[in-house]
């Protein structure tokens, strides 16, 4: 078999998940928590989902046939529906190209609808060759019915320029005109283009209007979006309090991103006193909820106990276990460490050497840097002083502030290494 993108990632994350233990020690609380990991959702499972959303009405099967016969009849409407029950699955079984062709079929009789899901149908291939440039004329006439899911798809792709030339004044136009019909990822994407100067000039107070206008409305990204705004100088108003109650208001609205944020914040006394305890409870939150760097944050403070938790190295292990099938760059590094030195697990450099590896080929700065001193050293591997110092130079490149002094010291070309490292805000 010829292995595609798609299927060296699912064997690389099998060979991950059999080598780390991951299928037999995952928590029972966290194994039904992985299908909602953004990352590992397929373009047919999220048209799953957003038939379900669609479409929530309980049927029964005297029901289902009753939509079948109009359907056939050629009801526009029980044709939607009945592609819905295709893509979702529901009393009937999953079936991208039934879809297609029910929904098609009451497009085609200019149900506004039908015209907005078959021009994502089409965008996405789901059940059909994928076509851009088709979608665009399904999403044109559902938005000139004035559907608010085809106006806001319109304005997608006029942004991003797909199936159309990228166009930000037609996409603000577009956005403004779904926002007005009361839909909120056009409100947010509306705020977002009036803060980036996308489509018009660069208007903050608007932007954030618009914003609050979805976030008050219970749109986790745009109260994530307002936190982000109020913590950052790049806006010139920040206000950590501000950013807090933004923060708090998408964690307990179940984003795993605003859960870590929120709890750092705690932790870190950022618009408020600091409060591990809560602090380490929401990153607990995140971590459940499936986000590698919060999975990744807290293995590592119960491996260390540094952190206001009280040290269990083989639960912090686990929780690193979780964020590496992830392929989360620091958890690959910290098992690697762990690996190496014995720390809850048996000491095994091969192992080790193979993780840093690994985190080292995603990014992981420190990963590279622990690469140079074990070339270095010559106790894992046989001692290689340019490899060594290979590994450094990519981990000074990277930012990591000790391997510039190394790499500063070991050449005479410039000081410019040693520069960097009181400029470079990675510090290891």
């Amino acid at each position: 078999m010829k292995l595609n993108a798609d299927n060296r990632r699912f064997v690389f994350v099998l060979w991950l998940a059999t080598s780390l233990g991951v299928l037999a020690d995952m928590p029972n609380e966290i194994v039904p928590i992985y299908g909602k990991i953004p990352e590992t959702v397929g373009s047919e499972t999220r048209f799953r989902n957003a038939a379900f959303k669609q479409f929530t009405n309980t049927i029964g099967a005297a029901e289902l046939h009753q939509e079948m016969d109009s359907a056939n009849a050629g009801n526009a409407t029980a044709q939607y529906h009945l592609a819905l029950f295709y893509a979702s699955g529901r009393g009937v079984p999953h079936d991208p190209q039934m879809a297609a062709t029910w929904c098609r079929k009451a497009a085609q009789q200019g149900l506004a609808d039908a015209q907005n899901y078959w021009g994502r149908i089409l965008e996405n291939g789901f059940g059909v060759p994928t076509n851009t440039i088709e979608s665009v004329e399904w999403y044109r006439k559902a938005a000139d019915q004035g559907n608010a899911e085809g106006l806001y798809n319109l304005a997608l792709d006029y942004s991003y320029g797909l199936g159309v030339q990228q166009d930000y004044q037609k996409a603000l136009s577009l956005y403004k005109q779904a926002a007005d019909k009361g839909h909120l990822p056009a409100m947010h994407n509306l705020g977002n283009a009036y803060l980036q100067g996308h489509g018009a000039a660069t208007n903050i107070q608007t932007g954030i209007q618009w914003l609050k206008q979805a976030a008050n409305s219970g749109l986790a990204n745009s109260q994530r979006a307002l936190a982000t705004v109020y913590s950052s100088s790049v806006y010139g108003i920040t206000n950590f309090a501000e950013a807090l109650i933004w923060s708090e208001m998408a964690a307990e609205n179940g984003d795993p991103i605003s859960q870590a944020a929120y709890g750092g914040m705690l932790r870190k006394g950022i618009g408020t006193d600091p409060d591990s305890k809560l602090g380490w409870l929401w990153t607990f939150k995140a971590a459940t909820n499936g986000l590698s760097t919060a999975q990744y944050d807290y293995g590592v403070a119960l491996v260390s106990g540094k952190s206001g938790l009280e040290t269990n190295i083989p639960e912090g292990i686990k929780w690193l276990r979780l964020a590496a099938l992830q392929e989360e760059p620091g958890a690959l590094n910290s098992l690697g460490y762990c690996s190496m030195n014995g720390v809850g697990t048996p000491q095994d450099f091969a192992e080790g050497m193979r993780f840093y590896r690994l985190a080292a080929n995603r990014g992981s700065a420190d990963a590279m840097a622990n690469l140079g001193l074990e070339y270095l050293k010559g106790r894992a591997v046989p001692k290689d002083e340019k490899t060594s110092f290979e590994w450094e130079t990519k981990a000074a490149e990277a930012g990591f502030a000790s391997s510039q002094l190394i790499v500063g010291k070991s050449t005479s070309l410039d000081l410019g290494w040693w520069k960097k490292t009181f400029h470079w805000p990675c510090n290891g």
